[in-house]
């Protein structure tokens, strides 16, 4: 089994910015008048604010955090060009969608020389202008696979399967419904992962009704469909998760000594994301979106992110600063083994975009029905 089953311990850093976030699920604050300023929209709980700070430090200019907490909510603030925001850090998948419309502007690679020292396994799949330039650089990559407590465990005497049978069998998930089933509000990877566990290709359009079929029957044994899991699952509110790997590892973080949480990546496969800064053409301080991209991708800055957040960097000379638990960790690095299995999501059309958000919403509304008659814990 390809399990994270090592308790992580405290990090400070996460916690500290989880209060400065907090703060910031907003508009970012005016900035001084004169004053060189970088607008820096990121998700939430996902910026370090020693990086910030180093930065600033370093370079005069202010970084001014605006966050969010919905990827869609992004991705139109990003379209209408009526946010203030200099450089932004969106999914990969919706890249192809901000080049479409024209919204982006083309990094200028000779202003990001540490660019050199990505990996170009990761980098030289992002999306470019007509002239090659990159309308991306990577931020931080990760995994989508399930998240499970020792309550799964304890449900499973002859070993919990490595398998996406844990989230979409309903044989399967009626062995773990009295504990709880949760499934990010993700709906392009819980469809594609979906497809993968039938032996599909994860991102061909004849896969989506396949997928829909399958998610329709196992939703009803699901408990929730949410953003929100990594107190829940830390509480123990549920033992089973599909979930981005950075949640279930602050979550084990999270855990008191009555929950142990682990996280795997199926045997089938799994959608693997790649954060990405983009430049919005209505950027007022390009230079200083150069500039910042540059500072990060130094290999300590760029350990210094994951570090804090258990999330692989695209940087390969990171690894030489690394703390060694988070290195090692199969969670946030997962072994080659694993790695053959990952896919990348591919944009979807916007007819296939439309029918995937209406079958979703179907699906989402058909959560929980089959659970009348279990008890409550």
């Amino acid at each position: 089994m390809n399990a994270a089953t090592r308790r992580i311990t405290p990090i400070r850093t996460i916690w500290r910015s989880l209060a400065v976030a907090a703060a910031l699920v907003a508009s970012p604050a005016a900035a001084p008048a004169g004053e060189n300023v970088l607008r820096l929209m990121n998700w939430a709980d996902f910026t370090s604010p020693e990086m910030i700070d180093a930065f600033e430090r370093e370079t005069g200019i202010t970084v001014l955090l605006d966050n969010y907490l919905d990827v869609d909510v992004a991705l139109e603030r990003l379209i209408a060009e009526t946010a203030d925001i200099d450089l932004a850090v969106i999914s990969d998948e919706r890249v192809g969608q901000l080049r479409d419309t024209g919204v982006l502007a083309a990094f200028d690679p000779a202003l990001i020389p540490n660019r050199a020292g990505l990996d170009p396994a990761i980098a030289a799949k992002l999306p470019t202008d007509a002239k090659a330039r990159p309308l991306a650089v990577p931020y931080l990559w990760g995994t989508t696979g399930i998240g499970y407590t020792d309550q799964a465990l304890a449900r499973s005497p002859e070993g919990l399967p490595d398998s996406w049978s844990l989230i979409f069998d309903p044989q399967t998930l009626a062995r773990y419904a009295d504990c709880g089933v949760f499934v990010t509000d993700t709906r392009q990877e819980v469809f594609s992962s979906a497809a993968v566990w039938l032996g599909l290709d994860p991102n061909a359009p004849q896969s989506l009704e396949a997928a829909r079929q399958a998610l329709t029957a196992a939703a009803p044994h699901w408990q929730r469909i949410d953003e929100k899991i990594i107190e829940a699952l830390a509480d123990g509110q549920y033992c089973l998760a599909l979930v981005w790997n950075a949640d279930a590892l602050l979550a084990a973080d999270r855990a008191g000594n009555a929950t142990n949480v682990h996280y795997l990546v199926p045997r089938e496969g799994a959608p693997v994301w790649v954060d990405a800064f983009v430049l919005p053409r209505t950027s007022a301080n390009p230079e200083a979106a150069h500039r910042f991209i540059d500072f990060f991708l130094r290999p300590g800055n760029a350990a210094m992110t994951t570090n804090a957040f258990w999330t692989a960097s695209a940087v390969l000379e990171a690894a030489d600063y690394l703390d060694a638990e988070v290195a090692e960790h199969p969670g946030v690095y997962p072994p080659l083994a694993a790695r053959e299995h990952l896919f990348r999501l591919a944009p979807r059309t916007p007819e296939q975009h439309v029918a995937e958000v209406k079958a979703w919403r179907r699906i989402q509304l058909s959560v929980g029905s089959a659970l009348a008659d279990i008890p409550s814990r």
